[in-house]
């Protein structure tokens, strides 16, 4: 089983310093880590490219995540791709989610699934934790993961699915897994967490909204470049 780490980033630097050793350790145990640069005008490509991962491939496109997600599944080399955001870490063992996905990965059953980790945040507030709460709700009434969750799919299935839509600037992960639930793709709650950042929020209940008003424009047809503004 060979996962290809796919993150998009811009102007990403904090978290990599931050992530450093995660990152790192992504690369001692994984087949490789495709970082995707969408035009950072910070330190990002130095930094990383300073670690001396020899898995490492940093790439640079047009800025999108669609754009940028689409380009790094072509150039990676893996047989599963593993989406992930620069802010988002494991909370589990990294040799123990290797060893679990290894498992799961014997079975022909799991190149037809599209799974994903269950999402907490870096802080302990009431409102992080009734944020996480309103994910694990949207995930399970809606069938809904996120990018931020991480979402692992086979190469197999991707390219069946068409893969993200390079024009897409936002909603590329809303538009991937609603062709995924037409197509009735089996998905899967991975059985560890994955943290991502709750400095976003600072504007809590505005954030909450804007999202979900986001989310109903774009089940509503409107284009996501036009959501992007509003984003």
């Amino acid at each position: 089983m060979k996962i290809s780490f796919i993150i998009p980033i811009l102007n990403g630097e904090n978290y990599i310093v931050k992530h450093r050793e995660h990152i790192e350790k992504i690369a001692q145990l994984f087949h490789e880590i495709v970082v995707v640069d969408g035009g950072s005008k910070d330190n990002s490509e130095s930094l990383l490219k300073g670690m001396n991962l020899t898995n490492l491939k940093f790439l640079t496109t047009t800025p999108g995540r669609g754009q940028q997600l689409n380009y790094a599944s072509e150039e990676a080399t893996g047989d599963f791709f593993f989406f992930n955001h620069i802010d988002s870490i494991f909370k589990t063992n990294l040799l123990e989610v290797k060893k679990k996905l290894i498992f799961l990965s014997k079975s022909d059953h799991f190149t037809r699934t599209l799974a994903f980790c269950k999402l907490v945040y870096d802080d302990d507030n009431w409102k992080a934790n009734l944020l996480s709460k309103l994910v694990a709700l949207r995930v399970k009434w809606l069938r809904l993961p996120y990018g931020d969750q991480g979402l692992l799919v086979s190469r197999k299935l991707y390219e069946a699915l068409g893969g993200f839509n390079p024009s897409y600037p936002i909603m590329e992960d809303v538009d991937f897994i609603l062709r995924a639930q037409k197509k009735k793709v089996t998905f899967l709650e991975l059985p560890f967490k994955i943290e991502t950042s709750f400095s976003k929020y600072d504007f809590f209940f505005f954030r909450i909204f804007r999202n979900f008003f986001c989310l109903v424009l774009f089940l509503f047809k409107v284009p996501p470049k036009k959501i992007a503004k509003i984003y």
